[in-house]
């Protein structure tokens, strides 16, 4: 795998999804998943690069920082104009159409508000 954005867009797009189609397709179908793919990508941090033998191939393993994830939620939530509330910086609480409360957490498994609990 290449290390530029156009190659990792390029294998992200290959991914598969459950319906048969790959990731690819949907973005092409959707310019908001395409846009968030490429705002992934571009906040993603490279962990390590396994150069092959030959010095051609490389595998690259990288990471997000899922709080630029929490960050984009709330934002979207905000420009939809849904009402919400962000509590404790990792909880989320909304209303779904039929009123029931929804809380999204943001915790890392294992832990809950900065405690580990497993």
């Amino acid at each position: 795998m290449a290390t530029d954005l156009p190659s990792r867009i390029a294998q992200i797009e290959l991914l598969p999804l459950g319906d048969g189609r790959r990731l690819g397709d949907l973005a092409a179908q959707d310019p908001q998943v395409a846009a968030a793919i490429d705002r992934a990508l571009l906040r993603a941090r490279v962990h390590k690069a396994d150069w092959g033998a030959d010095g051609n191939d490389v595998k690259v393993r990288m990471g997000l920082d899922l709080r630029h994830v929490w960050q984009e939620l709330v934002r979207r939530l905000d420009d939809a104009g849904v009402p919400h509330e962000v509590h404790s910086g990792v909880s989320v609480y909304f209303r779904d159409p039929d009123g029931a409360r929804i809380e999204l957490i943001a915790d890392p498994l294992g832990e809950m508000y900065g405690h580990h609990v497993l």
